[in-house]
């Protein structure tokens, strides 16, 4: 008896890129004084504790999504490359 099976596709390479940027990002700021930069490493140190809100999904064709950093990680990465860390 034949089956029918779906097979879906998670593509995850942006989530971890996200957390190796992080990992990168504080690593950098243990050589970098000033206030924002002290901001910015609480702001990491928070992301543990809080609640994130979940990944973004995206559905591509042929049953293929995306998986997409949550805005408060991509908004630290941003705000480091904006202050020359990346």
């Amino acid at each position: 008896m034949a089956g029918v099976g779906v097979e879906t596709v998670v593509e995850t390479d942006m989530i971890t890129d996200a957390v190796q940027d992080l990992a990168s990002i504080q690593r950098a700021l243990a050589t970098r004084h000033g206030e924002a930069f002290r901001l910015l490493e609480r702001r990491i140190a928070g992301l543990l504790g809080d609640t994130l809100s979940p990944p973004r999904i995206h559905i591509l064709a042929g049953g293929i999504f995306v998986a997409q950093p949550s805005p408060e990680v991509t908004a630290i990465i941003r705000d480091a490359r904006a202050l020359g860390i990346s």
